[in-house]
């Protein structure tokens, strides 16, 4: 690992984009994303994507990096994002903000977007603008084809993150559930490999699909395992079809990165008083916090990163992969 400046991360990020043909307000919100991510503690979903971004781009999945992403369809509690070709942020940058001016109009709101390539990015991400909105959402992406259902198999889906995000009251910090339905994200594999440490035991395959440890037998050509064997299998299918095919994206080998996002989000209000809501949600957490027998501390989900972020939001240096830094480094000469 190695301190950066977050000032050099944003003008090599600009520099590398820039000469990609990202404009300057895209880069920005590109930036934004990743550094976020950086201060949560989500690494895997950091600024070692730069360097996918450009791959992307290469193999013609990302095709319009000067484009904007549009609404094609904008009705009340319905409505479509057309990624035009754009990375996969922007289009759900897009669709977030669509969500939450849809359920604040019409209770409910389900939005997808398509079209796009190259990384959607930290799913709770955008949950978090989704819950200070005061709204619950469910969401999932499609990612690229790295998932095996066992082992001797190839792989047949993505790491599809299923993510919900709910609300707790306006002083306390959301539930937030954001998880690959894989025990290790692809972004950690890479980081792995790149900084040449061991995976867990039972979570990848080799490109022959053989069960290993070593990272850099999985990356490029291996793939990951599913969490709980069939159930966890089952899950990426249906979040596969929810995130791909039903919202006019791809599903399986024909998915260069990701270009399908779901997102149902919703106002509590609709089921009834909300304080009350929140008093109950507050109430529950707390029988949480309180159930264990000796000095252990659980946390909810999404809390630790949530915690991370806010604590580190203001801060002017980070620690990064130094493969990463290098390469973009690399990238920016």
């Amino acid at each position: 690992m190695t301190t950066v400046s977050t000032a050099e991360l944003h003008d090599l990020t600009h520099t590398i984009l820039g000469k990609a043909g990202f404009s300057a307000p895209h880069i920005d919100a590109i930036y934004n994303h990743l550094l976020y991510n950086e201060f949560a503690g989500r690494a895997s979903h950091g600024f070692v994507r730069i360097k996918w971004t450009l791959d992307y781009i290469k193999s013609g999945a990302l095709y319009a990096p000067d484009a904007s992403p549009v609404r094609d369809v904008d009705m009340p509690a319905f409505k479509h994002i057309d990624g035009q070709g754009n990375i996969g942020i922007l289009a759900a940058l897009e669709a977030t903000q669509a969500a939450i001016e849809g359920a604040k109009t019409a209770g409910s709101c389900t939005v997808g977007a398509s079209n796009y390539g190259g990384t959607t990015g930290n799913m709770g991400y955008y949950a978090r603008q989704i819950t200070d909105a005061g709204l619950v959402c469910i969401m999932s992406c499609t990612s690229l084809c790295l998932v095996s259902p066992a082992p001797h198999c190839k792989p047949v889906n993505g790491t599809n993150p299923l993510c919900i995000g709910i609300p707790t009251g306006e002083s306390s910090l959301p539930i937030i559930y954001d998880s690959a339905v894989t025990p290790i994200s692809w972004g950690d594999t890479v980081l792995a490999a790149l900084n040449g440490t061991e995976l867990p035991e039972g979570v990848a395959l080799d490109a022959n699909g053989h069960p290993t440890q070593n990272a850099k037998a999985v990356v490029p050509k291996g793939s990951l395992l599913p969490i709980a064997g069939h159930k966890g299998f089952g899950l990426g299918i249906a979040l596969e079809i929810l995130a791909g095919p039903l919202v006019g994206g791809k599903a399986g080998k024909s998915v260069k990165g990701s270009d399908g996002l779901f997102i149902q989000a919703f106002d509590p209000a609709c089921f009834g008083d909300k304080d009350a809501f929140y008093a109950r949600t507050r109430q529950y957490i707390d029988e949480i916090k309180n159930s264990p027998l000796d000095d252990t501390q659980i946390r909810l989900p999404g809390e630790h990163s949530l915690n991370q972020q806010n604590t580190n939001k203001n801060n002017t240096k980070i620690e990064l992969s130094e493969a990463v830094y290098q390469k973009m480094k690399e990238l920016a000469a």
